[in-house]
């Protein structure tokens, strides 16, 4: 059985979400009406979620607040009866901040039937279930490998060699990296950082010196965070791809040896360094620290001729302007290629895989040169200055990069998307690659990268 009480934690962020001055339906009887919807939230660091319960009539429903926590059930239930539809949507909408998903009703009961088994439930609970269509739900234990078979009934994630899925959850680092921006709880997915206050750490030190402290925590408490993704890939099955990138974490974390083989845990620790800055006994917030951004660091800036170094490792030219090209046909892509995508392909060539301290370096810095390429692609009196000042030999390297990016990645650029003047560049930047002498007129290729730079900009590209 997992439980959490291994580690005091503070407040879990996930809370239900009252409107103010209502007054809930404690006992205060009612019809019992069916299930229609079953939202929940991913779980937080401590693992508490709030799950949404709506029954009742379209006119007149009625919501049932749960706040579930790992190991430990249902801690509560609220009954809350609405006026109309409009009074459930804003008590709903109130919720928004924590990003709660609509599940398939019976992956929500199976969520609710596996927090009945961790431990008695709230007082209130069988009003709410009564109310809500819940009362035959009968406990039933899920946890660790169950809960692959409720996400993967066909078995492929365990099916899968596991070599193979320890490959396909490093390259998934960088998405896991950005979980937070698309998921904001986990950006609560932190060990306290009192762990390092304790191990004595240096509130100087740079971040990335502080994750060795936080692994030993990770460790103690890996069976809490196996759960904790889990049923956050519960709750994105249907919603979201993200969905297996934390399957295969939990997964990792029942087979290695050394949990910073587990890519979140990499993130966990960047939270937990972070926090542990921002507290008194730490040293006071960076103003430029990004809080919502990626949460692990990204390390110094590259030195002479790391990069290169990392990229030949990886099977890539060993050129920092090929990878310039390569990101931009990314970015600049008719159909955009995510990070998981390209990144699995610039990492698929060598053998910097079996390095995890390189793989992990080379991916912190192609991300930090993404991010400045991404700020210049935003700018079209940069993308013509960088165009104008670059050399006769870089701009051959960025233009093998950029066509190595549409022919490896062939969906990013299909046939049908493209228009006349981008067959024309496209072409034109394969003939530049092949023969760095054949100088393309710089002024038509800035206004095409920067008209490519704002299609891709807007909301219906």
């Amino acid at each position: 059985m997992v439980s959490p009480g291994a580690r005091p934690r503070k407040t879990p962020a996930v809370q239900p979400t009252m409107a103010s001055k209502r007054k809930s339906s404690k006992g205060t009887g009612g019809a019992a009406t069916g299930t229609r919807r079953i939202l929940a939230t991913l779980p937080d660091a401590v693992g508490a979620q709030t799950v949404i319960v709506v029954a009742g009539s379209q006119s007149k429903p009625v919501l049932a607040l749960l706040l579930l926590k790992i190991g430990e059930g249902i801690k509560d239930a609220t009954v809350v009866p609405c006026h109309d539809r409009d009074d459930a949507a804003e008590i709903i909408q109130q919720h928004q901040p924590l990003s709660p998903q609509d599940l398939p009703l019976d992956l929500g009961r199976t969520l609710i039937v596996a927090a009945l088994s961790e431990g008695a439930p709230a007082p209130d609970w069988p009003e709410a279930a009564r109310r809500t269509g819940l009362d035959k739900l009968r406990r039933f234990p899920i946890a660790g490998r169950d809960w692959l078979g409720v996400l993967d009934p066909d078995g492929t994630i365990l099916t899968t060699a596991t070599q193979e899925r320890a490959d396909a959850a490093r390259t998934a680092l960088l998405a896991a990296a950005d979980w937070a921006e698309r998921h904001p709880i986990v950006g609560t997915w932190e060990e306290d950082p009192a762990c390092l206050i304790d191990a004595g750490a240096d509130p100087n030190a740079h971040r990335r010196e502080l994750y060795e402290y936080v692994y030993p925590a990770v460790e103690r408490n890996r069976p809490l965070w196996r759960e904790i993704l889990l049923r956050a890939a519960v709750v994105l099955r249907e919603k979201h791809d993200d969905w297996f990138g934390m399957a295969l974490n939990a997964a990792a974390f029942d087979e290695v040896t050394d949990v910073r083989d587990v890519p979140v845990a990499h993130v966990i620790a960047g939270y937990t360094a972070r926090s542990f800055h921002d507290t008194p006994d730490g040293r006071p917030a960076d103003p430029n620290d990004d809080a919502g951004g990626a949460a692990v660091d990204l390390g110094p800036p590259a030195a002479p001729g790391e990069l290169e170094r990392l990229l030949a490792q990886a099977g890539a030219e060993a050129d920092v302007m090929w990878l310039d090209g390569y990101m931009t046909a990314c970015e600049l892509a008719p159909e955009p290629t995510g990070y998981e995508t390209w990144v699995r392909d610039l990492l698929s060539g060598g053998d910097v895989l079996d390095d995890r301290e390189a793989a992990q370096r080379l991916l912190d810095l192609v991300v930090q040169r993404f991010e400045t390429l991404l700020e210049a692609l935003n700018d079209s009196q940069a993308i013509r200055d960088s165009v104008a000042d670059v050399a006769g030999a870089d701009l051959a390297a960025w233009a093998r990069g950029f066509t190595a990016a549409t022919r490896r990645l062939p969906g990013s650029w299909p046939a049908e998307r493209l228009r006349e003047t981008d067959r024309a560049w496209l072409d034109a930047l394969a003939g530049l690659g092949r023969d760095g002498t054949r100088i393309a007129e710089r002024d038509g290729l800035a206004a095409w990268l920067a008209e490519r730079a704002e299609i891709t900009a807007r909301p219906d590209a």
